[in-house]
């Protein structure tokens, strides 16, 4: 007898010592289970892009709660997080103002929307969920987790689940169900591809492209395969590499000659034999690119008068002052650093790309400073300086262009516009420097920005 209550001594001491590392445990960021009639984690999704849950017309990330018990809970006061490394304390806290809307009652749901704008209400939260993988966790007002997870990589418009609520392992639904049970079944999912890119963008010819795809799926990749053909011939299948760092496919189209049009599409098989395409109409539908020669700078055509008798006049001494009323073209230089146009060629002819060269002489005068204006004047009579263009303008339309050297003897069209006829003393330009929209001027902004008209 004394042997048995022994026994069932040594028995308590080693069921205290468990307890007693199972408390050591509390404090440990990772998920230690719902309790008992506890609230849990039962469905989210991270990458919302055509579930209006919230009824906002938006399509905000969510989150799920389920409350398993008996007895609603009031989940005012609780604290949410994507982060499960930082102290409860920091976390989000739900307010405690709308008992009536932050209820989850027994036995249902609750959801909640993690469009990190929480002024929308009390019950979205200050952050986002991140399609790439990260945490979500719960804890109560006392700042004790109740549950979390930590997700991988998300599929758009698809959410992870618990099915049936509460318990199993959390797994990609078929059917999202925020508020409702999880009584669809999971299943699979076929591959998605995003983000297709090129490298470069803008090849120049005989470039090597690089094609980067962004694929995933809920049970695995088979295979990843490209497609491109040339001028719209036969399409060359290539297998595209996964790179473990990104988890993103990889494959390389050769160079190819000036003005080839490249088609491509990209293929993904999961390892249930699913298939998809992008774009999801292919091989009928396809991305293109053409290799081309190109300049590594921006300048635009910004303004121009080709009907001036008395709004600009150039500089210099004039035997009649009324002569100094030329036509004037206006270059805008978009970007960061000054450009002399010295050496490239102006043209009132877009057929005729070398009609007349600025000269090289006085960079000083030529240059168009880094966010600012240039003026030349088409007169035709270049012996008054170098800003003056060995072109008029015709009032009744036609072109203005500014031509390049590529650097490798390609003469390539730098900005160009063609015109109708014009009023005098009105201008005609960009509705705001290198804008696409043209619109005239009056009075007009020589050297001056467009926006102030």
């Amino acid at each position: 007898m004394k042997n048995i209550k022994l026994w069932h001594v040594l028995m308590l001491v080693a069921l205290l010592s468990v307890a007693a590392c199972d408390s050591d445990d509390d404090d440990n960021p990772v998920d230690p289970g719902p309790a008992t009639g506890a609230l849990i984690i039962n469905e989210f999704m991270a990458s919302n892009d055509s579930h209006d849950v919230d009824g906002s017309g938006e399509f905000p990330d969510w989150i799920e709660l389920y409350n398993p018990g008996t007895t609603d809970i009031d989940i005012g006061g609780w604290y949410m997080s994507d982060n499960l490394a930082n102290d409860v304390a920091d976390w989000w806290q739900i307010p405690a103002t709308s008992p009536a809307v932050t209820t989850v009652p027994a036995g249902g749901w609750l959801v909640l929307y993690a469009n990190g704008n929480p002024d929308d209400g009390v019950l979205y939260l200050d952050f986002k969920l991140s399609s790439g993988g990260e945490d979500i966790g719960l804890a109560d007002a006392d700042e004790k987790i109740v549950h979390s997870l930590t997700y991988e990589q998300q599929t758009t418009d698809v959410s992870m689940g618990l099915t049936p609520d509460g318990i199993g392992d959390m797994v990609f639904l078929a059917t999202s169900t925020p508020g409702e049970a999880n009584s669809g079944t999971s299943g699979n999912l076929p591959p998605v591809i995003s983000g297709v890119d090129l490298d470069p963008v803008s090849p120049l010819p005989d470039t090597d492209v690089t094609v980067t795809a962004e694929v995933f799926d809920d049970n695995g990749i088979a295979a990843v395969a490209l497609f491109y053909n040339i001028d719209g011939g036969a399409w060359t299948e290539m297998a595209m590499t996964a790179v473990k760092v990104t988890g993103n496919y990889t494959a390389v189209i050769p160079g190819q000659v000036v003005d080839t049009v490249v088609g491509y599409y990209v293929q993904a098989t999961d390892t249930d034999e699913e298939t998809v395409f992008e774009p999801e109409g292919a091989p009928t539908e396809f991305e293109t690119y053409t290799p081309v020669f190109q300049l590594t700078f921006t300048l635009y055509v910004n303004e121009f008068m080709a009907d001036n008798s008395m709004t600009l006049a150039a500089p210099g001494e004039y035997e009649d002052p009324a002569d100094a009323y030329v036509d004037w073209i206006e270059i805008f230089n978009p970007g960061t650093e000054d450009i002399d146009i010295g050496g490239m060629y102006i043209t009132d002819d877009l057929t005729s790309s070398m009609e007349y060269q600025i000269p090289t002489t006085q960079p000083d005068s030529t240059t168009v400073p880094a966010g600012g204006y240039l003026v030349l004047f088409a007169d035709k009579d270049s012996e008054r300086g170098v800003l003056h263009v060995e072109i008029k303008l015709g009032s009744g339309g036609e072109d203005v262009g500014l031509f390049a050297d590529d650097g490798s003897g390609h003469i390539l069209l730098v900005d160009g516009y063609t015109f109708g006829a014009q009023t005098v003393d009105v201008s005609e330009g960009r509705e705001t420097d290198g804008d696409e929209n043209w619109v005239n001027f009056d009075p007009a902004t020589p050297g001056a920005s467009n926006a102030g008209k």
